[in-house]
């Protein structure tokens, strides 16, 4: 047998050079190898390879001519999903050398480059363009589109597949639009269970509608369907067979509007229901093998359809457990959800100050939990903590006596406190720290035995000027500390400096709040007196307190559901959450009521929340500090 290849067919001679067929290929440019299949049993054979001389008489061409490319000019994706470009520069014995960037939206996609391909990964909401160019000549490219949607699509499935057509998430709403063409999107898995119900909400005014509630593969061929018309018949089909059986809607459902159409599957039966009505009921002889172990998915014939739904729920009760954690360290206790002989996640080690954290464990355990044994049964575990050998140390207080703050350093006991920078009076010199009741200046050799306050003592100096004319205040820096809701008129510390030296209260200034109780903007008086004079008024923003989280509940369909206390005085709270412990790229959302039901999130993924209050004050909103942050595991 000889086989001849060339670029474009490929020709078969068996013994004595008789023709046996001849076929036009279109490989691609870039396909420069061969591959040998045997089906069956084993077989032998001797083959040799020889090169073809061309007829054609071509001179070598070093650069590029044109550049061409297998993608589409326009590609609909997702936000967080990817997709790969490619290009390839003709004729393809040139250096493929190309250039790949992105034009328009550098917000709106991100790019990796290789060589002949790019892979585009979608970060937000909006259309960006991507460019292709030869290195050696800009001027040959390629342009591509990208058009990004959010994908807030209902639905508990892991991941889908597209096996044609050209379905499209935008938001909450899957769509496809054909003409004379039958398109599926199928669960990329099988659904893992033998009863089920599918529920789907479908809007069309044209085409016929496949709701494929079992098919053996991603295929739907041969799959078992529930199909809608313009009719008011509901049909139950074997694709590529024939109809089992019909029944009547007593509606049309092809007006635009939306339906929600539910299918119960047992294992040997179906029953329908639209818009809540049951429609079709139907118990099978003998289903196909395929039937108890299927996938699903959603077809369209000739039409254009809209979808907003499509969750696969298990028949029957799942028992459920509750497993709190006490962390014993006058934190909250926390909870999670866990089916019925799952695992529980461990949480991140809770902290004592004093104390190391030895583990979690059950009542009446001398054990740490072991968190790969399953759970049968609501549980509590308890943090065991071990105390601390702790150290003795002791503060040294520096007062300079200047009418600036008094300064202090924690020293080990035994340990030796260093000398700070000598302070600075007007009109005075500085002779050293000295201890109370001492007559010599302190000796920063000795060893701190116990807590010590060292005071500045100063000499006037010859012909200085003590007393200086008064200075206004309000040539003075005056900054507020940060004030925080506690159900009282509150004070915050009041910090007045001129010139870097630090003024005192009641020496140098006087203070008068008012406006400071409630959430909001407070405001602070500040009087001069001694050697300062006249008034400055500074607002305070008084923040809401932090609240606490007080419960996460895993719901099915990759939801979660955030519980926490309010807090006086707040308008809203903003809910961050992220599958990072330090909260990188966390997602962040903001509700006025003291829950919000997060959806969307990663099966499988343990995600840490925290909330935090805010108030409008002015036309800003203003954040109190965040809560503790709490982790789960979204396990359904």
């Amino acid at each position: 047998m000889h086989i001849y290849v060339d670029r474009a067919s490929v020709e078969v001679f068996t013994k004595g050079y008789t023709a046996a067929g001849a076929n036009q290929i279109f490989p691609s440019v870039t396909s420069d190898g061969a591959s040998v299949l045997v089906e069956g049993d084993a077989a032998r054979a001797d083959i040799t390879i020889y090169p073809m001389q061309s007829i054609w008489n071509r001179a070598e061409v070093k650069v590029p001519v044109s550049i061409e490319t297998s993608s589409q000019a326009e590609s609909k994706m997702n936000v967080a999903d990817s997709l790969e470009l490619s290009a390839y520069l003709l004729p393809i014995e040139v250096e493929q050398n190309i250039a790949w960037s992105i034009t328009e939206g550098n917000d709106i996609v991100s790019i990796e480059e290789n060589e002949n391909s790019a892979k585009i990964t979608a970060l937000k909401k909006g259309t960006a363009k991507v460019c292709a160019a030869a290195k050696v000549n800009p001027d040959l490219k390629k342009e591509f589109t990208i058009v990004v949607y959010e994908n807030h699509f209902d639905t508990n499935i892991d991941s889908f597949t597209v096996n044609s057509g050209n379905w499209f998430i935008d938001d909450k709403t899957l769509s496809v639009s054909n003409t004379a063409a039958n398109d599926s999107y199928m669960t990329a898995d099988r659904i893992g269970f033998a009863e089920y119900t599918l529920e789907t909400k479908i809007s069309y005014t044209k085409g016929l509608i496949n709701l494929f509630f079992a098919s053996q593969s991603t295929n739907p061929n041969g799959a078992y369907s529930i199909q809608f018309g313009d009719s008011d018949k509901i049909r139950l089909f074997y694709m590529g067979g024939d109809t089992i059986t019909e029944a009547d809607m007593g509606k049309k459902i092809n007006d635009g509007q939306y339906h929600l159409v539910k299918v119960e599957k047992t294992a040997d039966s179906v029953t329908v229901y639209v818009d809540d009505a049951e429609c079709l009921t139907h118990t099978f002889d003998s289903p196909a093998d395929f039937y108890n172990d299927a996938y699903a998915g959603l077809g369209l014939w000739d039409g254009a359809l809209n979808v907003q739904k499509f969750t696969v729920t298990r028949l029957g009760a799942v028992t459920e457990y509750t497993v709190t954690f006490d962390p014993a360290n006058g934190s909250e206790k926390t909870t999670v959800t866990v089916t019925a002989g799952g695992k529980v996640t461990k949480p991140q080690d809770p902290v004592r100050s004093g104390y190391t954290f030895k583990g979690w464990y059950a009542a009446d355990s001398g054990e740490a939990f072991d968190f790969n044994t399953a759970v049968s049964a609501d549980i509590t575990l308890t943090a065991k903590w071990e105390a601390e050998q702790t150290k003795t140390f002791h503060t040294v207080t520096f007062d300079p006596a200047n009418g600036s703050s008094k300064t202090t350093v924690t020293v080990t006991a035994g340990g030796k406190v260093t000398k700070p920078a000598d302070p600075v009076r007007s009109g005075y010199t500085f002779k050293g720290w000295y201890a109370a009741g001492s007559t010599a200046a302190f000796d920063f050799n000795i060893t701190i035995t116990a807590d010590i306050t060292l005071t500045a003592v100063w000499e006037k100096t010859a012909g200085q000027d003590t007393n200086p004319a008064a200075i206004q205040i309000s040539a003075s820096k005056i900054t507020v500390a940060k004030a925080v809701y506690s159900g009282k008129a509150l004070k915050p510390k009041v910090t007045v400096t001129y010139n870097g030296v630090t003024l005192k209260e009641k020496t140098d200034y006087t203070l008068k709040y008012s406006n400071n109780k409630k959430v909001g903007q407070g405001s602070v008086a500040v009087t001069g007196k001694g050697n300062y004079t006249g008034s400055k008024t500074v607002k305070f923003n008084i923040l809401p307190k932090a609240n606490k989280i007080s419960k996460l509940t895993n719901k099915k369909g990759k939801k979660l559901v955030v519980k926490f206390s309010k807090s006086t005085g707040a308008k809203g709270y903003e809910v961050s959450y992220s599958t990072n412990k330090k909260f990188k790229s966390a997602k962040k959302k903001t509700t006025k009521k003291s829950s919000i039901t997060l959806i969307k999130l990663k099966k499988g993924k343990t995600y840490y929340v925290r909330v935090r209050p805010y108030a409008k004050i002015g036309k800003k909103n203003v954040y109190g500090a965040y809560s503790k942050a709490v982790r789960i595991k979204i396990v359904k």
